[in-house]
């Protein structure tokens, strides 16, 4: 580990409000026992006032200041704040936003915890409302431990020799919310390089500092949580911090279940696509029914392939036509069977192999690396089998009945049979079958009436493509069966280890067996199916 005094480190301030606020975080700054080589002010929109008060500090600040602004373009938060890392000088930075109050000790107790392969995340204490605007007014406050108007009693605690025992050390992004501060942050600079930086698809600082500490951790770049040391206080403010966006949330959980460290739209501007794509002998087909709010990202996901066919079997919402708008080729099919489906369509692809998914799975860039590696090796695998894991309710599902759950998606397309299925669980390969080691995603999310929709829909196809015939259905089918479908979910498929998600999915699978006893009930009964019943 680093000496903390041979570390260079930077101070970058985050404002965005043109908030008075500024200038008692600065001073805080100057009272530092161990002072940072630079502050780097990264300016998101001050008024002429702050600048007349930032060029004061400038004069007398005992260290550089480094003003960053992007006001003619106003680009977002994440672009400004690339721009500043583009100028820091340092090897460490810690960020922090204008509503911070330092203990003098805050630089030097960060400096401690900095160790290679780990960026830091604070805790803050809370300034009430009242002794808020008696520090923005101006007048001289003693702020203490026991302050009348301080609040989060516990993280105003400092006790430099137990901080080390103290602090979290957490690699699971799961439980990144849980431990992150987004106010209070510190990083090395040559981490958030090679991840090129904060996101410029996602607004808002919460969100866009979430985002990076999700590739961070990716990148194998663990997260220690500061206890009993580096502490700041935090001003009461209004709710006037840039917000996130429909979008932000999206681009958050697809960098949450994607696996990929380096951004795209980040420090630099750069594709994800491999320059040799072009020499890999592959076609992308993404089966889709009512999936507007995952084609998007699916077809994103696949980006490296030459040519993307979406089958679309009768959605009746923006799928198609998201998707048309992405380049990709579209085949709307009537038929309730995928296999029918994507058999009629396989010829028509001009590549010897496919890449099959549904529009809730993507491919990673660590498995996306290893299917081009794989395919420029010309195989003389028919298919391959890769490793799916999978999400539900945002949580990642261990148990469930999906351990080691392998599927055949990397296919030569004159090798192989789609069985009649609702799905692509039927693909039966007629050669020798390979074996790739990345995992790929599958995410399952949305509203609680999205997913019952989609479980309806599926049931439909299961029951259009059967071959079993049903005797006569009474309330065993309908009540005893499904109890007894949710008690093997529960217990002997393990979904009890998976907590609540583990729950809920028992819940659907004895759900999906009764709704399918009840629409063949009705059938029997020439009662009117309609697809909405769940």
């Amino acid at each position: 580990m680093n000496h903390p005094n041979s570390i260079s480190v930077s101070l970058m301030i985050l404002t965005w409000d043109g908030s008075e606020s500024l200038e008692p975080c600065l001073q805080s700054v100057a009272c530092q026992t161990r002072l940072p080589e630079e502050v780097v002010i990264v300016n998101h929109g001050i008024g002429d006032g702050d600048k007349t008060m930032m060029q004061r500090f400038h004069t007398d600040f005992p260290i550089p200041i480094i003003h960053v602004e992007d006001i003619d373009s106003m680009p977002g938060l994440a672009a400004t704040c690339n721009k500043a890392l583009k100028a820091v000088r340092s090897d460490y930075i810690i960020h922090i936003d204008q509503y911070c109050i330092l203990e003098k000790h805050f630089v030097s107790d960060h400096l401690k915890l900095a160790e290679p392969g780990y960026f830091v995340t604070g805790s803050c204490g809370m300034i009430g409302e009242t002794l808020s605007k008696r520090i923005l007014n101006g007048k001289p406050v003693n702020l203490h431990l026991f302050k009348p108007g301080i609040k989060n009693y516990f993280t105003n605690l400092r006790i430099p020799f137990l901080s080390g025992i103290f602090s979290h050390r957490v690699s699971d992004p799961h439980k990144i919310q849980k431990f992150l501060c987004v106010c209070n942050m510190a990083f090395w600079r040559k981490d958030l390089f090679e991840v090129n930086g904060y996101n410029q698809e996602v607004n808002g600082m919460g969100p866009g500092n979430t985002e990076l500490a999700i590739r961070l951790l990716h990148h194998g770049i663990h997260i220690k949580q500061v206890r009993l040391s580096a502490v700041q206080m935090h001003l009461s403010h209004p709710e006037n911090v840039p917000n996130n966006t429909d979008q932000s949330d999206n681009n958050l959980w697809e960098s949450f279940i994607s696996g990929v460290s380096v951004c795209e739209n980040g420090i630099d501007t750069r594709s994800l696509k491999l320059s040799d794509t072009e020499e890999i002998d592959l076609t992308g087909i993404i089966y889709t029914c009512n999936d507007e709010a995952h084609i998007k990202e699916a077809i994103k996901s696949i980006d490296f392939v030459n040519e993307i066919f979406v089958v679309d079997f009768n959605s009746r919402d923006r799928t198609a036509e998201t998707a048309r708008s992405l380049g990709a080729i579209v085949i709307q099919k009537n038929s309730s069977s995928v296999s029918t489906g994507i058999n009629d369509m396989v010829p028509q692809p001009q590549h010897r192999w496919l890449l099959l998914m549904n529009a809730n799975e993507r491919i990673p860039m660590p498995l996306r690396r290893e299917i081009i590696l794989t395919l420029k090796e010309d195989p003389e695998e028919v298919g391959f089998l890769m490793p799916r894991i999978h999400y539900f309710l945002e949580k990642r599902i261990r148990y469930s009945g999906v351990r080691n759950d392998r599927v055949s998606r990397l296919i030569r397309k004159d090798h192989f049979t789609l069985d009649i299925e609702p799905d692509l669980r039927g693909i039966r390969l007629d050669g020798l079958v390979g074996y790739l080691n990345s995992n790929m995603i599958h995410s399952v999310m949305g509203t609680s009436e999205e997913y019952f929709n989609k479980l309806s829909h599926e049931v439909d196809l299961e029951i259009h493509n059967s071959r079993k015939v049903e005797g006569t259905i009474h309330a065993y089918h309908m009540v005893v069966k499904p109890f007894f479908r949710f008690i093997y979910y529960l217990f002997l498929r393990g979904a009890l280890l998976d907590g609540v998600a583990g729950l809920t999915i028992s819940f659907f699978e004895a759900h999906r067996l009764r709704l399918r006893y009840m629409k063949l009930w009705m059938k029997q009964k020439s009662l009117p199916v309609h697809d909405d019943i769940h």
